[in-house]
């Protein structure tokens, strides 16, 4: 959240990989919180392992 808004700061490249990794690389940024949003295909299960931020 940046200044009391969500913004969006990665997109994958190309499809997500099946039961592999998915490589999500941007820009630093400041923010007081994160919110990890993904969109599941009708029909089709989605997990999340794990997620890494890294402060500088």
């Amino acid at each position: 959240m940046v200044d009391g808004q969500w913004r969006d700061v990665a997109t994958p490249k190309g499809a997500p990989l099946a039961n592999g990794v998915t490589d999500l690389r941007f820009a630093g940024r400041a923010a007081r919180q994160w919110r990890v949003l993904m969109r599941q295909p009708q029909g089709k299960a989605i997990r999340l392992a794990e997620i890494k931020l890294f402060d500088r």
